[in-house]
């Protein structure tokens, strides 16, 4: 579902991703609110840092647009795009990437939903420009006492590699909800990132 007008919400995440003995600890905040039109608009900020070699800084804007309203059998689907840009350690601000996807989320009873994302993303490093085809898959249930818990799997055309997450969040209050996420990708080396964050309604 997207925010409605007038609607808006804060986020912020903490995440450490540990690879090969080494760490990239990851700050972010960022602000949504609803534009009317069952359009939504969030733009992010954060800083990484990074093993031997300084903070990088990024900002990511992006837009989310309902196209199916889902209902409790229906499925919906909404139309994501996104641009970001980046600021590695003693370099200039500039862009770095976009991407455009469907995001499709089907009830299939007993409270579970499946979620497929689909589209594409382009990202701008030296020496050449990146096309990649993505995908995610999703299972998410209500547990009771707030909590919803969630897997999914991801991955793209250039990759064997498929990483695998789980999650879980808690509604502490209607406004405020917690969330923690752990995933890990095998490839040339193993990938562990954890994530912890909150997100406030108003």
């Amino acid at each position: 579902n997207v925010l409605t007008t007038h609607e808006c919400d804060w986020a912020a995440a903490l995440q450490t991703s540990r690879t090969g003995g080494r760490s990239i600890d990851t700050l972010s905040t960022g602000l949504g609110c609803g534009l009317g039109l069952k359009t939504q608009a969030h733009l992010e900020m954060g800083q990484a840092r990074l093993p031997n070699s300084g903070t990088a800084k990024f900002l990511r804007a992006q837009g989310k647009t309902e196209l199916l309203a889902r209902t409790a059998s229906a499925p919906g689907l909404a139309l994501v795009y996104v641009v970001a840009g980046a600021q590695n350690p003693g370099a200039s601000f500039k862009y770095s990437g976009s991407g455009l996807l469907l995001s499709l989320t089907q009830p299939l009873g007993g409270d579970w939903l499946a979620h497929a994302n689909l589209g594409a993303s382009r990202t701008q490093a030296a020496p050449s420009d990146t096309s990649t085809t993505v995908w995610a898959w999703a299972l998410e249930r209500p547990v009771g006492y707030g909590i919803d818990l969630s897997a999914e799997i991801l991955g793209d055309d250039r990759s064997s590699a498929h990483p695998v997450a789980v999650g879980a969040r808690w509604a502490a209050t209607p406004t405020l909800s917690l969330n923690a996420a752990l995933m890990t990708a095998q490839g040339t080396s193993r990938v562990n990132t954890a994530t912890l964050g909150l997100k406030l309604k108003f």
